[in-house]
């Protein structure tokens, strides 16, 4: 099953940053987490939200990966700054945009 079908199902506010950047990368939650150098069931829980406030390691493995700098997935990840909410819907707007064109 494809991740990206269930994109437009789940509410922008309620996916974690790290879910929208796997989901916007194409790969599976374990081809992610090995790109990203860390466990699967470790990604698996900053992906869902159970696990929260990853090390500055994890967070630069992650963006490293994503071609982001950490300074930039750091402030996504635990920043509760107005902007932060902001960012978030772009990035849900492109994603759908992204599941719109590949559909």
């Amino acid at each position: 099953m494809n991740d990206n079908n269930k994109i437009s199902k789940e509410m922008p506010e309620t996916m974690t940053i790290f879910k929208m950047l796997r989901l916007m990368s194409g790969l599976s939650g374990k081809r992610f987490a090995t790109v990203c150098g860390i466990s699967y069931p470790y990604w698996n829980e900053l992906e869902s939200g159970a696990k929260e406030n990853p090390s500055r390691k994890v967070i630069n493995q992650i963006a490293d990966a994503c071609g982001l700098k950490a300074e930039t997935l750091w402030y996504l990840a635990g920043s509760d700054h107005p902007k932060t909410a902001e960012i978030h819907k772009m990035l849900m707007n492109s994603i759908e945009e992204y599941v719109r064109t590949v559909s």
